[in-house]
């Protein structure tokens, strides 16, 4: 899944908040944290720059052991 990811997307941030779970995030302008870093509740992660003519989309991707979960379920 990582080299699919790093074919494809640019800025993207794994986040292991524990428990089995990873969130990934893809669509970041930039990036404010480094591989290894601790991210407290509430940190900014990264910014997404928009304006009239290019608009931008953040994707979230929630798993549990690897697997593509519903995270409203």
């Amino acid at each position: 899944m990582i080299n699919l990811w790093k074919k494809i997307c640019k800025n993207w941030i794994i986040i292991d908040p524990g428990f089995g779970f990873h969130v990934i995030l893809s669509g970041l302008s930039y990036i404010y944290y480094k591989i290894g870093s601790n991210i407290s509740l509430e940190q900014k992660i990264g910014i997404i720059k928009t304006n009239k003519s290019n608009s931008s989309e953040l994707y979230v991707e929630v798993r549990l052991d690897g697997k593509q979960v519903n995270p409203i379920k």
